[in-house]
């Protein structure tokens, strides 16, 4: 006969030795599930998409999870330096979540984000507000992640910015470093940090912006990472150019080329390129910097950066406005104005609108 005190005949104490007993084989069955993502990816790497979807089909419903954020994993990886088979993987991380219906919510508001960014760099800004807006849902309705929210809002931002909406950008910035800040994540809250002094400094609050960013500096600096050095780095020199600082900005770019070629990636000598442009061009050195300029558009086309191409040319149209080559800033002006038009960017057509009609009075 069960004596009363019995702990085993507490349905609550029998749960939690059946949890104990549990843990290891549920622990173990996690990791099986790691290791067969990262050997499922290596198999799918040299297959086209329609085979790799292929093989995708046949995961077993206890991996799809894992296999479903590795591919989100490495479709991250690749953000900065293969946008194409960044999307591509995350393509595949989003319909590999499909599958888990109504259990995946969290799993394919995850990959929905990365898809999203992907998207985004890809100058699909139609496409990557669809996503953002799905994954917003699917997080709330599963509870809301906080770090997962927090990158959300920080990919939110970058592309409020890319539509030149920075009033937003630097609201949902703001939230999303709270979350990063709160939660103890200093590279989130290091990368947040970082785009709200931008956008500052793109809004024309370039007092505010050089504020932050010198905090954002101090914080790379205390996590000791190159790559956000040089991060913070390229930024700081934009906004020092905005606010016509450019003796500062330029030495900030010489430092921050020294550290690219350590650490850096193609998309940081872009950027390093064009900053050194607008450098030029603030100095009155309009020749140099069309050079630079024009020396960036084969570049944006081997990268297939149809966003930055088309920036580029409005640059090289207002560049050749003031140099009085009203042809061929004609010429860009309305290269750029197309593609902007075709790629949804309304501020940034309006902008070479503007260009042109000054040309045509």
């Amino acid at each position: 006969m069960t004596e009363p005190n019995d702990p085993r005949s507490d349905p609550l104490a029998e749960a939690i030795d059946r949890a104990i007993a549990s843990g290891p084989a549920a622990i173990s069955e996690v990791l099986s599930a790691r290791r067969y993502a990262v050997r499922l990816f290596e198999r799918l790497l040299p297959l086209d998409t329609p085979q790799r979807l292929l093989l995708l089909r046949n995961v077993s419903p206890g991996r799809v999870r894992a296999v479903s954020e590795h591919l989100r994993e490495e479709a991250r990886r690749r953000r900065h330096t293969n946008w194409r088979e960044s999307l591509r993987l995350a393509e595949l991380a989003v319909w590999t979540a499909e599958q888990m219906q109504e259990e995946g919510g969290a799993t394919q508001a995850e990959a929905l984000t990365e898809r999203g960014n992907a998207r985004r760099l890809a100058a699909d800004f139609a496409g990557a507000e669809r996503d953002f807006h799905v994954a917003s849902r699917l997080l709330a309705q599963v509870g809301g992640d906080p770090l997962a929210t927090a990158e959300l809002l920080s990919l939110r931002a970058s592309l409020a910015k890319a539509r030149a909406q920075f009033q937003a950008a630097i609201a949902l910035a703001s939230q999303s470093h709270r979350l990063y800040a709160v939660n103890g994540q200093a590279n989130g809250a290091l990368a947040s940090l970082t785009q709200l002094g931008a956008f500052h400094g793109y809004a024309g609050n370039s007092e505010v912006g050089i504020e932050i960013l010198g905090r954002a500096l101090d914080l790379a600096l205390d996590i000791g990472d190159s790559q956000d050095i040089l991060h913070v780095a390229n930024n700081l020199a934009l906004v020092f150019t905005e606010a016509g600082l450019a003796a500062d900005a330029t030495t900030l770019v010489n430092r921050a080329r020294e550290l690219c070629t350590q650490v850096g990636t193609w998309s940081d000598e872009l950027r390093l390129e064009w900053l050194a442009a607008r450098i030029e061009a603030a100095a009155g050195h309009c020749e140099l910097a069309a050079r630079i300029l024009e020396g960036l558009i084969p570049w944006c086309r081997h990268e297939a950066l149809v966003f930055e191409e088309a920036q580029v040319k409005l640059e090289l149209a207002v560049i050749h406005l003031r140099l009085g080559r009203s042809a061929s800033a004609k010429r860009f002006a309305a290269e750029a104005a197309d593609r902007f038009r075709s790629i949804g960017s309304e501020h940034d057509q309006e902008r070479a609108r503007a260009v042109l009609s000054h040309l045509a009075t």
